[in-house]
């Protein structure tokens, strides 16, 4: 509880405060006397509260414009209010209010444009509130949103947020003590999750004596005092700026997450047996060994590393440095997590044998010592396979064992063999569909969506069913798809299991719907909506896609946009169908794949490598900012040729920023070892996000972005996304063999006649690559200091 007149002499303590404020929502618990005096302006007042308050007496004084007053839930003896008569006023009964109804009175639509912030106020709001006529694209402010404390935000639905939206973070103890008003109830309390919240401050918990779940992850919570909470079992605070903490008395700790804050110190239980899983990683750790993790044993999950790349920068980052030996006594380990630290010892044959993956990745940090003991560490890399003692090809998975021993079956048999040693996957009943409606066709299969009525686990009953052709005796090809989803674990993209259609017999793979369809889909059924921003988004999650595929030695082999799927803020790369281990891939004289975003090298019979699937990155780039198919003019005969010979879409009077044209351009290089690798597209997007969303200053490209923004929007949303009428959009087989000869013919040729073609689109010479390079490494170093 708080004394109600000191809060108010607080809160309000100035003629300037007091002349302000037209409506009084008080958000604290209030007790004892409250006296409101000479507000002018003061239009409502509300001292009520969802629990019993304490307030015994109300006396309002010289506040000619108050109309509505709300002071139920209190213990009244005394009310007076001078100088408002009771016709005049309105009392206030708590109720359910309409939200939109609410935003509506309060912010009037021919006012919004010029709203820079709403207050969230009234406590029984409830129901859907659209926010988008609040928002502007080209609005150089953010609108900041207040959410009070007495306002239940679970009953909010939020529609349409304006992308430019600033959400203001609320004091968290306040928050506690609001929600959790008496010791009794705080006592009672088992599981307090308050993740997401936009809480700042410190937070005591010592009444939650019988807590056994914490979770306030993604808050600015600066200090936690959990001494008291002797039953605690998982704590998830990672994402927030706390530097120490203490979980010394927490015995029966068995998850402590807790990366991304600033924590330079930590104390672990002092019953080590029950902790299984520690994340300490993007913190601030001094320089030390991890000698202090040797009692806890019984670890099975440990993250140790660095990703941030601009605290990097700033030498904030875990300092962790000397032997990995300490933790050979973690028999039950199973993955390791140390990339861009300072550890630099390891005896390979004293690791855990338990251990499946290590990540150990240097890219943030290239001067790290880790990088003397990464040769060592790649031996060890996703394991061993059980069967062969060979070092696996991937996380838990060798695929020379896969192949002799998968290959040899087919039909039903090889699917329940499948769905048995693959978790998460299960045999679906066909009759279990309804509304089963035919969506699209692919190179490979027929899409279809239906519903899927019967699992409640299910957040959305639609569902894909992807048919696969010609699949009646499946075999071992058929399943790869499946098998390389949940090696990239792609979380966006979710395969439920598989089925069979009665009437053809065909094989089912049932995948998580996505409402905005495929990349080509999306841009031509959203244009008038899509704006820089929303773009470059998507732009930097396919990055994100593409690297997690390379990352595990894979090559995708069939990118492009119509196997980019998209939810409304993000996209995934799918349909991993025809990816391949590097080391697998063969010269066959035919390819798959859709021809504009074929590399020129595989379209002339050399092998698919990670490079040509940059070289589509780069073409997808291009049809998403130009919202255009590629090379909408030409016929596929004519591209096939031209492509070899250097033509690539004109991006002259494209309106995005300099650095990405670049970076685009570097992508479709006819010179494969110009091109970037997946892991640099990332970072240098990442960055340039980061630059954007003003997390790194102001930067080269982000100024670029600013000076075109408005611009390009205007473009975006007024230009219908072109295609040619003829062209063919799904996977097909492509003739390697005959382009090359065709080339080789028109070289002939022209040896001849002594003529060349003259090239009517952009080709980028080495000259141009070279300068693109230069532009993004100084954009990624470089921020431009305030004017």
């Amino acid at each position: 509880m708080v004394n109600a007149q000191e809060w108010l002499q607080n809160n309000y303590p100035d003629k300037e405060t007091v002349t302000k404020i037209k409506r009084g929502h008080f958000s604290e618990i209030l007790e004892g006397e409250l006296i409101i005096e000479n507000f002018p302006n003061l239009q409502e007042i509300d001292v009520s509260s969802f629990r019993k308050g304490k307030l015994t007496k109300l006396k309002i004084f010289n506040c000619p414009q108050l109309r509505k007053l709300n002071c139920e839930n209190n213990q009244l003896e005394e009310l007076d209010i001078d100088g408002v008569s009771k016709k005049q006023l309105q009392k206030v009964k708590r109720d359910k209010t309409n939200a939109q109804e609410w935003l509506d009175k309060e912010y009037p639509k021919k006012q919004r444009s010029e709203v820079t912030e709403i207050y969230l106020t009234e406590p029984s709001l409830e129901g859907e509130l659209d926010l988008g006529s609040f928002g502007r694209v080209y609005l150089s402010t953010y609108l900041k949103l207040y959410i009070y404390p007495q306002v239940d935000e679970t009953k909010i639905v939020f529609k349409n947020l304006p992308e430019k939206i600033m959400i203001i973070p609320i004091n968290a103890q306040r928050y506690i003590n609001y929600h959790y008003p008496s010791k009794q109830i705080r006592y009672k309390a088992e599981k307090l999750d308050i993740n997401y919240r936009r809480l700042e401050g410190n937070l005591d918990l010592s009444d939650f004596a019988n807590l056994r779940e914490l979770d306030f992850r993604g808050n600015k919570l600066t200090s936690l005092n959990v001494n008291n909470c002797l039953h605690l079992e998982k704590i998830e605070c990672y994402n927030n700026q706390l530097t120490n903490l203490d979980v010394n008395n927490c015995s029966y700790l068995t998850r402590l997450s807790c990366n991304d804050n600033s924590l330079t110190n930590i104390t672990l239980p002092t019953e080590p047996t029950n902790l299984e899983y520690l994340d300490l990683s993007n913190n601030n750790f001094p320089a030390q060994d991890l000698s202090f993790l040797v009692p806890y044993a019984n670890l099975k999950e440990l993250y140790l590393g660095n990703y941030d790349r601009d605290e990097i920068k700033q030498n904030i980052y875990n300092h962790w440095t000397g032997s990995l030996d300490y933790l050979s006594g973690m028999k039950k380990l199973w993955e390791l997590d140390i990339s861009n630290t300072d550890l630099n010892e390891v005896n390979i044959d004293k690791l855990p044998q338990s251990l499946r993956r290590i990540d150990f990745s240097i890219e943030k940090r290239l001067s790290c010592k880790l990088v003397e003991i990464i040769s060592q560490l790649k031996i060890h890399g996703h394991g061993k396979c059980q069967k062969c003692q060979q070092w696996n090809t991937s996380q838990s998975w060798c695929q020379p064992c896969a192949d002799k021993e998968w290959k040899k079956i087919e039909g039903q048999e090889l699917v329940e063999k499948f769905i048995q040693q693959q978790p998460g996957i299960e045999w679906i009943p066909y009759e279990e569909f309804t509304n089963i409606e035919y969506l699209a066709e692919g190179g490979f299969s027929k899409i279809y969506t239906a519903n899927w009525g019967v699992d409640e686990r299910l957040d959305n009953r639609i569902v894909v069913l992807k048919s696969l052709n010609n699949s009646q005796n499946i075999g071992w090809d058929f399943l790869q798809e499946i098998i390389n989803t949940k090696v990239v674990k792609s979380s966006g993209v979710v395969c439920y299991g598989l089925s069979q259609d009665p009437a053809t017999k065909n094989y089912l793979i049932i995948n998580k719907y996505m409402e905005g369809g495929n990349l080509r889909q999306y841009l031509q059924s959203e244009n008038d909506k899509l704006s820089l921003e929303n773009k470059f988004r998507r732009l930097w999650f396919i990055a994100m896609g593409l690297n997690k595929i390379h990352q595990q030695n894979l090559i995708h082999r069939d990118f492009h946009s119509g196997n980019i799927l998209n939810n409304q803020r993000s996209s995934y790369i799918t349909d991993l169908g025809l990816s391949r281990l590097v080391s697998s891939q063969n010269r066959e004289g035919q390819i798959f794949g859709v021809l504009p975003y074929v590399a020129p090298e595989t379209l002339q019979g050399e092998v698919y490598t990670q490079k040509s699937d940059i070289y589509s990155f780069g073409i997808i780039a291009y049809e998403l900012f130009a919202n255009s198919y590629p090379y909408p003019d030409l016929n596929e005969l004519d591209l096939q040729l031209k492509v070899c010979q250097g033509y690539r879409p004109n991006m002259d009077k494209l309106k995005v920023p300099q650095l990405l044209k670049s970076l685009i351009a570097r992508c479709w290089s006819a010179n494969p070892e110009q091109r970037p690798n997946a892991e640099e597209l990332e970072r240098i997007i990442n960055n340039w996000r980061e630059g954007v969303c003003g997390y790194a200053g102001e930067t080269q490209f982000s100024q670029q972005y600013q000076e075109i923004e408005k611009e390009y929007n205007t473009f975006s949303q007024t230009t219908p996304y072109q295609i040619h009428p003829t062209a063919i959009t799904t996977s097909r087989l492509i003739n390697t063999k005959e382009i090359t000869q065709k080339l080789q013919q028109k070289k002939i040729e022209e040896y001849h006649t002594g003529t060349t073609e003259e090239l009517s689109l952009d080709k980028f010479d080495e000259l141009t690559i070279q300068k693109a390079q230069t532009e993004e490494q100084t954009s990624t170093q470089t921020q431009i200091p305030p004017k």
